[in-house]
């Protein structure tokens, strides 16, 4: 189709106009597409390299450690797949002199069955044993009467009340917790949260096995197969409350 220029007074091919229009508006789109895309590669990049630091970051929040010189007792918290690391760590506490006397609670969880003992252990006495075999006395070992239940739950709080009522029993007012990296932070704040509730004025502090892989200490130890699942777990705990075994 050809049109008439009224300026020039020339003819002008109308096809050729709106092509070059269309083409010049095409490279215009692929430029922005490319820009969006580059912005997006970006965000992506920059997503990768920060989302590690996150993850450690969240990982190293949940690891506190408070050390506590002469205790009244050494309180290692129940775990029944964590009660070796929590125990050892108990039993070389107190050969190094930081403790008298260790208090054990019950989860009331089997331990599976011991040969020696023909029958199924709980996991009290596996803890228990394996701190006499660590160099504990047997009379140095207190085991807080009962499971460490409501009825309805085992859990990190329901065994501090537990605990904390047992040890102001004995007027025992420094505590130093044993439990599982991981868990160290809710732990601590649990028992202080439980101690102003019952209106003690109960000195607590926390340690921990080395987080580690292998012998060689691992600060970055939510990255190691399973952790970051524990970790999900702790601050779903923190900010949902605790459900069954907890």
């Amino acid at each position: 189709m050809r049109q008439v220029d009224r300026y020039c007074h020339r003819s002008v091919d109308s096809s050729k106009l709106f092509g070059t229009a269309r083409l010049k508006c095409a490279g215009k789109n692929i430029t922005n597409l490319r820009f969006y895309l580059n912005i997006r590669c970006l965000f992506v990049v920059a997503g990768l390299a920060i989302s590690p630091l996150l993850l450690l970051a969240a990982g190293n929040y949940l690891v506190v450690a408070i050390p506590l010189d002469s205790p009244d007792a050494i309180v290692v918290l129940s775990g029944a797949a964590d009660y070796e690391e929590r125990n050892l760590e108990a039993a070389r506490l107190f050969r190094n002199g930081s403790g008298r006397r260790i208090v054990l609670t019950d989860d009331g969880v089997p331990g599976g069955w011991s040969n020696e003992n023909e029958r199924n252990l709980q996991f009290v006495e596996k803890a228990s044993a394996l701190l006499v075999d660590n160099g504990v006395p047997e009379q140095a070992i207190e085991i807080v009467p009962g499971a460490i239940n409501d009825g309805k739950a085992i859990g990190t709080v329901v065994e501090a009340r537990k605990i904390l009522a047992f040890c102001r029993e004995r007027r025992y007012s420094r505590l130093l917790l044993v439990t599982s990296a991981y868990h160290s932070r809710r732990a601590l704040a649990t028992f202080n949260v439980e101690s102003r509730e019952q209106g003690l004025e109960t000195e607590i502090g926390i340690a921990h096995p080395p987080t580690q892989y292998g012998r060689i200490p691992h600060p970055s130890w939510i990255i190691m197969p399973g952790q970051w699942a524990r970790a999900a777990g702790e601050y779903a705990k923190m900010f949902l409350g605790e459900g069954p075994q907890s």
